[in-house]
């Protein structure tokens, strides 16, 4: 099998790959980044103190 050859196989492996995370994941990029730093920012908030 030539290089070629190979790099295309590899390619193919990829985005098959891909498409079947991106079928099987049931949250989008953007949703989980929203909830991980929503999560972030209420711990935040509950660990600093305020002024009273």
């Amino acid at each position: 099998m030539s290089r070629p050859e190979i790099a295309i196989q590899k390619e193919i492996v990829k985005n098959n790959y891909v498409k079947r995370t991106q079928r099987d994941y049931s949250m989008s990029f953007v949703d989980e980044l929203k909830a991980y730093y929503d999560d972030r920012i209420f711990k935040l908030r509950k660990r600093t103190r305020t002024k009273k």
